[in-house]
């Protein structure tokens, strides 16, 4: 996509077919503040899985090449990054992630992608203390970390055996539930799911905003 071809710069094609250089990173964040002033709208749309910013600028304004406003809008300079992966690129990008480990005797070691989803989805139970080794890489398998009802995060090693506050007493932990690194990698690719989509007048404002500064 154009607009991620340099961090700073913009390529835009206009409906007559002319091409132009769309540069500066503080220019375009003031572009935005102007219409803004104008035009405060905005509607919730959750990114389906597949969804790309210029079908996403189709389904909301009959024309694909709006995408650039949904991104200014929503403060997004880096596609890879700040937009949803597909269920399939989460769990290619989990695997890569995850496939290089440390064995009991710290020595690296790099999992099958079987092997790589299996730790990665690993929570653990009671019954082993929510920890196991596999019998082919000697690497020890935990969850993440674990959560309480307030979604307070507690490390592996914080989550057993006795606390003691200040003065000596012990603390006695809430009902704690594992997180297993590939939910967390989820709930973190979700964050993104959410974004906001200007109204129609606002980004054809953005459309006219942009030819003046173009023009100079």
């Amino acid at each position: 996509m154009s607009y991620f071809s340099q961090f700073d710069k913009l390529n835009y094609t206009f409906p007559d077919g002319t091409v132009k250089l769309f540069n500066n990173l503080s220019t375009r964040l003031n572009l935005l503040d102007k219409v803004k002033k104008e035009d405060t709208r905005f509607e919730s749309y959750y990114i389906k899985d597949g969804d790309m910013p210029d079908t996403v600028s189709y389904k909301a304004y009959d024309r694909p090449d709006y995408h650039w406003c949904i991104l200014l809008a929503n403060n997004i300079f880096n596609i890879y990054k700040q937009w949803p992966k597909t269920n399939l690129q989460l769990e290619e990008y989990i695997i890569e992630k995850y496939t290089k480990q440390k064995n009991k005797n710290d020595s690296d070691v790099i999992l099958s992608r079987t092997a790589a989803l299996e730790f990665a989805n690993f929570k653990g139970s009671p019954s082993n203390n929510y920890e196991d080794s596999d019998g082919v890489y000697s690497v020890i398998y935990r969850p993440k970390h674990f959560i309480d009802d307030q979604d307070n995060i507690y490390s592996f090693d914080s989550a057993f055996g006795e606390s003691t506050d200040a003065f000596g007493r012990i603390i006695t932990r809430p009902t704690l539930y594992p997180v297993s690194y590939y939910e967390y990698e989820f709930n973190e690719n979700e964050k993104y799911r959410t974004i906001s989509l200007p109204s129609r007048r606002m980004v054809e404002q953005m459309e006219l905003e942009l030819r003046k500064i173009l023009k100079g």
